[in-house]
């Protein structure tokens, strides 16, 4: 049986076993080791899960890793220590920068307030707020009014049931983060893959992780943050895997 090591992102690692890639492993019968990275086992940091990890796989080679948007910055340090392994990054980058340059502000003004006052009140915001500016961000034309404020509920559940403290980890994790340098001297064969429209993990920066890497290639599907992968995409991964 071949194993999958599956790095999930934020706030998806909290229905991971739900997502298109959990699904796309699991139909091709393989042995998935996803580490939950908001456990209370370990610190959120890149050595402290790397151990975990290599506790699961207990001395075997993983055929396949995946790194997912936030997930994205850890997969590549556990594929340099398995440049056999091919290596799926999707929805992510090398390091973290948004379209949105407020975004980009108040995650750097976080990162550096201990007491994340901004945060604090981020969790006071109300659920038809928070779903106004999620609809605004991840607008597609391909989903029913129904059907976004849908996932804007689901988003805003996961992401306020995030204690403080995890959040913190997050972000001191996402800021201290830029692997253009490991991305550049690793021989893995590697898929990425971006949205067109992920404002998020904007295509631009899968395009630079592409151009660095040795052995890699890009697709970009139609999506945005939060569906950059679906079933659509099964047979062009079945072609890499194969």
């Amino acid at each position: 049986m071949k194993t999958v090591v599956i790095f999930h992102g934020f706030p998806d690692e909290l229905s991971r076993s739900n997502s298109s890639v959990f699904k796309y492993f699991l139909k091709n019968k393989y042995r998935i080791i996803m580490p939950y990275l908001l456990s209370k086992e370990y610190i959120l940091g890149r050595d402290e899960v790397l151990k975990k990890v290599l506790s699961l796989l207990k001395g075997k080679k993983p055929d396949v890793i995946v790194g997912i948007s936030m997930g994205g910055l850890l997969a590549p340090h556990l594929a340099k220590l398995f440049p056999e392994s091919k290596l799926m990054l999707i929805g992510t980058a090398a390091y973290f920068k948004t379209k949105i340059s407020l975004y980009n502000w108040l995650v750097k003004l976080e990162a550096g307030d201990e007491r994340l006052i901004l945060v604090r009140l981020l969790k006071l915001t109300p659920k038809w707020l928070y779903g106004f500016f999620y609809k605004l961000v991840n607008k597609n034309k391909d989903l029913t009014d129904r059907e976004m404020q849908s996932r804007a509920d689901e988003n805003y559940e996961k992401v306020f049931e995030v204690p403080i403290n995890e959040i913190k980890e997050i972000l001191k994790m996402v800021r201290g983060t830029n692997n253009l340098k490991i991305l550049w001297q690793m021989p893995n064969k590697t898929l990425i893959i971006a949205g067109k429209h992920d404002k998020i993990m904007p295509v631009q920066l899968s395009k630079e992780m592409n151009s660095v890497m040795k052995n890699s290639k890009l697709m970009v599907s139609e999506g945005f943050h939060y569906d950059v992968f679906g079933e659509v995409d099964y047979a062009y991964v079945d072609n890499f895997l194969n």
